[in-house]
């Protein structure tokens, strides 16, 4: 997953994340995985983290990073956060909701800081919404693309 911090501080690779099956913000959801960072992200700045995790297939699941697992769900960000003791200024870009893959369809989700933009494919995308790409290879194999675009502002 990619990480990016448009916090003041910066997230220490010991700082949490949780994987939860349904959404922890709307409805009662379980945790699956649990770990850290395990890499520092400084100011500004984004990170791969890598973890393998077997997951079902068209499945909702959602991470929650600097997040301890130690709030009941349905848990508010703005109210009931941090779980952790490393304060940011905003934890609602602390959640990422993606689908797992079916065969021929890929989710996106870019969380961006205002006024960024982000090329996927041939397309530009520099404000929020979602978006579909239909794209077809040489041997006319066909696959969608979903796409998610968040801006926050700190």
């Amino acid at each position: 997953m990619k990480v990016c911090n448009i916090d003041s501080v910066t997230l220490l690779s010991t700082v949490p994340f949780v994987v939860y099956d349904k959404n922890p913000t709307l409805i009662q959801a379980n945790i699956i995985y649990e770990s850290v960072l395990g890499k520092d992200v400084k100011s500004n700045n984004c990170e791969i983290i890598e973890f393998n995790l077997d997951l079902l297939h068209n499945e909702d699941y959602y991470i929650v990073v600097n997040d301890n697992g130690g709030k009941s769900t349905p848990f508010s960000l703005n109210v009931d956060f941090p779980s952790t003791n490393v304060f940011e200024c905003n934890f609602e870009n602390n959640i990422l909701g993606f689908m797992t893959n079916s065969i021929d369809s890929t989710f996106i989700t870019k969380t961006l800081i205002t006024g960024e933009s982000v090329q996927i494919g041939q397309e530009t995308y520099s404000t929020e919404g979602n978006y579909v790409q239909n794209l077809s290879n040489i041997f006319g194999c066909d696959s969608t693309l979903f796409i998610s675009d968040k801006y926050y502002k700190c």
